[in-house]
């Protein structure tokens, strides 16, 4: 097929496609398009819902089995890693022994000299010059 031919053929197709729709505020494409992205939304609403039903579920069963075999499992996630002996944490004494951590650590204090250089751009690197903007300027 020849270039001329493409052309008209596509020129034919594009008009043929557009005849029917003239609709010059734009509304259909705009309900279009908002009702796209707010089917799309539900449907992901839906999945995610079923998905976190059946994941529920799976894990009720995995309770109830481990229940009926014997085995029992902590309340807590942390459990195991606390005595039970010990008292709770008093978050006062935490954080002062997170500060003294810190500051014998040296991670806070590190060596700065409190000074800014600023340099001027080299002139192949200046975001005014005229050969960096997009838009096309006429010469004066």
């Amino acid at each position: 097929m020849n270039l001329y031919a493409a052309i008209t053929t596509t020129a034919m197709v594009s008009k043929t496609l557009t005849a029917g729709f003239d609709d010059p505020h734009g509304w259909i494409l705009t309900l279009t398009a908002v009702s796209v992205v707010f089917g799309v939304l539900m449907l992901l609403w839906l999945i995610f819902g079923l998905l976190g039903k059946g994941f529920q579920r799976a894990e009720a069963r995995r309770a109830a089995a481990a229940a009926s075999s014997g085995h029992s499992a902590p309340d807590d996630r942390h459990s195991g890693l606390v005595p039970e002996s010990s008292p709770a944490p008093d978050p006062e004494s935490a954080a002062i022994a997170l500060a003294l951590h810190l500051y014998l650590s040296e991670t806070v204090h590190d060596a700065e000299s409190y000074i800014i250089t600023l340099k001027p751009a080299s002139p192949e690197n200046r975001w005014g010059q005229p050969g960096r903007n997009f838009r096309k300027t006429r010469k004066a």
